[in-house]
């Protein structure tokens, strides 16, 4: 399992939510870059910016791209999530010696072009998902996108979902991930731990969650279904915020 770096020092979720957008943030890029433990942000913006630009912009490890993609595929910018300093320079050397542009986002510490404080995965995608809200305004996407974000009744929304869940097991539709890895959560699609299981899902997937939700009661699990009704792109910031 991955290790989220939680919230804790006091940063409440309204604290997270009251984070203001990157300024500035440059040019969009082509690619999605990810070391380590930033594989989060890199997935959910590649799903904002490819509905948003309706060109896939793709997410992907720096060891995939450095020894796979960036030597032989045309790409000239690249946004790149780097937790540590060791991926940082790696990256600088890759972008020096093939002329690439990279906008970099890394925790405090790291010399990035943005440094982030704790909670780095989740302070880093959501400065950064406000500020490509901003320029898409006229989007009809973007409405759904900031009325996740707000602040207002999330709270009590997040504590409904959990009341719903109760001791069952989680398991979560392909919407979540990879929040779920993460957080040491199965999917849906795999075997539960437990006979009495919550499946979290989306009305994005509703439909294949239902055919698995009934193979499993014709296995002899007690099955309930817990909606998480946010934009698809964003889901996995909200199972985050469930295990908070």
């Amino acid at each position: 399992m991955l290790l989220l770096q939680k919230p804790r020092n006091g940063l409440s979720l309204k604290a997270l939510l009251s984070i203001g957008p990157i300024q500035p943030l440059g040019e969009l890029p082509q690619a999605l870059v990810y070391s380590r433990n930033s594989k989060l942000q890199a997935t959910v913006l590649s799903r904002v910016l490819t509905s948003l630009t309706n060109s896939y912009v793709f997410p992907i490890s720096l060891n995939e791209f450095s020894l796979f993609v960036a030597p032989y595929v045309e790409i000239r910018r690249v946004w790149a999530f780097v937790d540590n300093s060791d991926d940082l320079l790696r990256l600088n050397h890759l972008v020096t010696a093939l002329g690439l542009e990279a906008e970099t986002f890394g925790p405090k510490g790291v010399k990035s072009n943005h440094q982030f404080d704790d909670a780095y995965q989740l302070t880093s995608l959501i400065s950064t998902l406000k500020a490509i809200v901003e320029r898409f305004k006229d989007n009809k996407r973007v409405e759904a996108i900031e009325q996740s974000l707000d602040t207002e009744g999330i709270e009590e929304y997040l504590t409904k979902k959990k009341e719903e869940i109760g001791d069952r097991e989680p398991l979560v539709s392909q919407v979540f991930y990879p929040a779920n890895e993460y957080l040491g959560i199965k999917t849906a699609f795999e075997e539960p731990n437990s006979r009495s299981v919550a499946i979290l899902t989306n009305e994005a997937d509703v439909i294949t969650v239902r055919k698995r939700a009934l193979e499993l009661r014709r296995s002899g699990y007690d099955v309930k279904e817990v909606m998480i009704n946010v934009d698809p792109a964003i889901s996995p910031i909200y199972l985050l915020f469930l295990y908070l």
